[in-house]
């Protein structure tokens, strides 16, 4: 049974709520509906899917929330979704980190890979996102 976060803790215990983004190297399966599940339970503000595949996250976390509302799991269940398939990483996550600094309150950012999960400064590392000076605060917030 998987239930919403309590307003106060967010992934993994923060307490800001997260803007996830997905990176996705595959079709979502049955077997990623635990990470799914986990990703909903932390109350995420926004669900960005980017990368091959990504289409089917993004419509399996729409019907995760329309599965939970109607069985009265999680009354009123919803997470703003979107996908990109074919944009770069470093635009997925500018766009998700300002909206994560626009919303009240203002969240955390998150970066997970379909197989695990990654920071900011792992993305750095790997050479898939430039660090902005107007992420600063986030890198120093998800490290």
């Amino acid at each position: 049974m998987v239930k919403a976060a309590p307003a106060t803790s967010g992934f993994h215990g923060e307490l800001e709520p997260p803007c996830i983004v997905l990176i996705c190297s595959s079709e979502y399966e049955k077997v990623h509906a635990p990470l799914l599940r986990e990703i909903f339970a932390s109350q995420p503000i926004l669900f960005y899917a980017v990368g091959p595949g990504c289409e089917s996250w993004e419509d399996a976390m729409d019907w995760l929330c329309v599965a939970l509302d109607y069985t009265g799991e999680v009354p009123g269940a919803f997470v703003v979704t979107t996908c990109h398939p074919d944009e770069a990483l470093d635009e997925a996550i500018e766009f998700a980190g300002r909206w994560a600094q626009l919303a009240e309150p203002p969240g955390l950012l998150k970066v997970m890979h379909q197989n695990r999960c990654l920071n900011l400064r792992e993305c750095i590392a790997l050479g898939r996102f430039r660090a902005h000076e107007k992420f600063k605060s986030l890198l120093s917030r998800t490290s």
